[in-house]
């Protein structure tokens, strides 16, 4: 509960990274050579998704109830619709399906996909934040950090060198490779 008024400004935005593993994130004590993410982002290292898949691990994350796998999140206990109802605009831009979502805000869009998020995403973000809205909760669900890895990312500006063009699957024998990718 709130006990006193909103903010006359405030834009709140949540980045939930689909497979992202703490001990990756130079914020976190990660490799060194990952790129650091943007000054003043507050990074949660000690978050732990709920289940080993999407459609549970995200609804847990962002819910109090566990839904079924082709159940929608409720709307009620969803920390986007407490936003709401504190008077925010709601936004949710996802590369997912739309039943692993809140699908009660105000804006938003679902395109499944594989390959890089941000050409998806980011316009989304830079339209929400363009809006007239004093107060905003964004969310931004992406892939990126998810099998394949070698489609998500520029090989040019990746902190280490890996050989996507090996292709087939990842094995005990590539897990050093596999690892690369992954950061």
């Amino acid at each position: 509960s709130r006990v006193a008024g909103a903010p006359a400004a405030e834009t709140v935005v949540f980045v939930i990274g689909e497979a992202v593993r703490s001990d990756y994130l130079a914020e976190c004590g990660g490799p060194a050579r990952v790129r650091r993410l943007a000054a003043g982002a507050l990074v949660a290292c000690d978050v732990t998704a709920g289940a080993d898949v999407t459609a549970m691990s995200v609804p847990l994350l962002v819910s109090r109830e566990l839904p079924g796998h082709a159940q929608r999140v409720s709307s009620d206990p969803t920390f986007l619709h407490a936003l709401q109802e504190a008077g925010f605009e709601t936004h949710w831009y996802d590369v997912q399906n739309h039943q692993i979502a809140y699908p009660d805000a105000q804006h938003q869009d679902f395109a499944a996909h594989i390959g890089r998020d941000g050409p998806l995403l980011l316009p989304h973000l830079a339209d929400a934040l363009a809006r007239p809205a004093p107060l905003k909760g964004i969310v931004l669900h992406a892939n990126n950090a998810h099998d394949p890895y070698c489609d998500r990312f520029d090989a040019a500006s990746a902190p280490y060198a890996v050989d996507c063009a090996a292709g087939g699957s990842w094995n005990q024998q590539r897990q050093r490779e596999m690892r690369l990718a992954y950061a």
